[in-house]
């Protein structure tokens, strides 16, 4: 939030992939990472809400966020396009340099 606030007052690209990232990072660790073990479905069963919910809220926010930087900074869907898949594909090299190094 605090990086949405400085880019809202100052409108600066630098503030844009802490930003991103957060949203990247999150939908990376539920879709791949195994759903069950995230703090979301934990939160979601500790509160007898649907397995999902949680999970919905944060990544809508955290959506919201990205498209309202998106917007202030004039930039495309298709750039941002651009960007998940090159963030996703760097996540997915890490992950398979720790199972090569085995760390």
């Amino acid at each position: 939030m605090i990086s949405l606030l400085v880019l809202e007052k100052h409108s600066t690209i630098y503030v844009y992939p802490v930003l991103f990232f957060q949203f990247v990072l999150r939908f990376f660790s539920l879709v791949f990472g195994g759903f069950s073990q995230q703090d979301e479905a934990r939160i979601s069963s500790i509160m007898g809400l649907g397995t999902y919910t949680v999970a919905i809220i944060v990544l809508t926010i955290l959506l919201l966020i990205v498209i309202r930087a998106s917007y202030k900074l004039k930039i495309d869907l298709k750039h941002n396009g651009y960007f998940f898949t090159v963030s996703i594909l760097s996540e997915l090299m890490v992950i398979a340099t720790y199972k090569i190094t085995g760390l």
